[in-house]
């Protein structure tokens, strides 16, 4: 009695074609994020611009209480509702690609847009941190997200090594 079986080269075209498909599939994420890094920059350029016009127009940041807009709750929430009301950005489009949020914080009389996850936690690691501010066309930093030291050193160095999602990303107005 003959046993039916693969040959070794069947198995091996298999194995061969697997192995292929899955570097496809890896490069096709790395090719989707790096799109969603690319949207992210956009995204954040636009509402610079958008911020820029404001300045111009009302002499002011949106989210400050110096205009002539209703204050409605947080500087946050005031930011997104002033830049609507003049018309200059819409909300719904305020999510960034990459996830989390855009938070406005106001520190020593400076105003800035900060990319961030949840609670103020990091968003990106080191290097997709590095691509995102090189996109940008404002003046960027990179920061640790809060309860992590992992994304900048005492220094206020980049840990390029760094592969946890620990950093944040503030954008001064």
């Amino acid at each position: 009695m003959r046993i039916k079986a693969f040959s070794l080269l069947e198995v091996s075209v298999v194995l061969a074609i697997i192995g292929i498909l899955s570097v496809a599939v890896l490069q096709g994420q790395k090719i989707l994020f790096q799109a969603k890094i690319e949207k992210t920059a956009a995204l954040i350029n636009t509402l610079t611009t958008q911020v820029s016009l404001f300045q111009n127009q009302y002499g002011t940041n949106p989210g400050s209480e110096n205009t002539s807009f209703e204050s409605k709750g947080s500087m946050t929430e005031n930011f997104w509702n002033q830049l609507s009301e003049a018309q200059l950005f819409n909300p719904k489009n305020k999510i960034p690609a990459i996830g989390g949020k855009i938070d406005i914080k106001n520190e020593k009389g400076s105003f800035y847009i900060v990319l961030t996850a949840e609670n103020g936690k990091g968003i990106l690691n080191s290097k997709d941190a590095l691509k995102l501010t090189s996109k940008l066309e404002s003046n960027a930093s990179i920061k640790n997200g809060n309860g992590t030291n992992s994304c900048v050193n005492q220094n206020g160095e980049v840990n390029i090594n760094n592969q946890e999602k620990s950093c944040i990303i503030e954008i001064e107005l």
